[in-house]
């Protein structure tokens, strides 16, 4: 007998930051899902990476390396904080609000 199906193996997720898997925390949501959800500080800068099986097997994603910026207060440096400041971060982003 020969059975043919149109359905398909289900698909496991694990995400991992520099190797180490995730769990679901305070930070983490969705480290089994096929979407990683991270509330990013400066703990959280890394390569990550996504685990994908199924029953043939498993493949893992290429590295997303995740960056954390801080935006100083004063950002055009004339030592007050103010309006200017928001457009020298704009600036920086290649923005602006002119």
């Amino acid at each position: 007998m020969f059975t043919l199906s149109t359905e398909r193996p289900a698909l496991t997720y694990q995400w991992r930051r520099d190797g180490v898997v995730l769990v679901n925390g305070d930070a983490i949501a969705g480290a089994e899902t096929a979407t990683l959800s991270i509330a990013a500080t400066f703990e959280d800068i890394g390569a990550y990476d996504c685990v994908v099986a199924d029953a043939n097997g498993e493949t893992t994603s290429e590295d997303a390396v995740l960056a954390v910026r801080q935006c100083k207060d004063d950002a055009d440096g004339n030592g007050v904080r103010n309006f200017a400041d928001i457009t020298a971060v704009l600036r920086s982003y290649g923005l602006s609000c002119e």
